[in-house]
């Protein structure tokens, strides 16, 4: 995909980085986020229960989980045609 990357690429991004449990750190540049995108997005996250805090580990949920495979499914399909 050229140019800039969508809200919900960064949303998967973020997820992906996050299934077996990350901090902000690692979630912010594997996503490759500013700091003010990654609280902007861990809150939206968090709100949507999309991704969990445990302590202070983020850990994609299984609304997330669910979330990342409708999304590379769609992904796909789009891709073939």
């Amino acid at each position: 995909m050229p140019g800039r990357r969508s809200y919900l690429d960064i949303v998967h991004d973020m997820l992906r980085v996050a299934l077996n449990g990350a901090r902000k750190t690692r979630i912010m540049y594997e996503a490759n986020l500013s700091y003010k995108q990654l609280k902007e997005y861990l809150e939206l996250l968090l709100s949507s229960r999309m991704l969990s805090l445990r302590g202070d580990t983020y850990h994609t949920t299984g609304k997330g989980k669910r979330f990342i495979k409708e999304y590379q499914e769609l992904k796909r399909k789009l891709q073939k045609e």
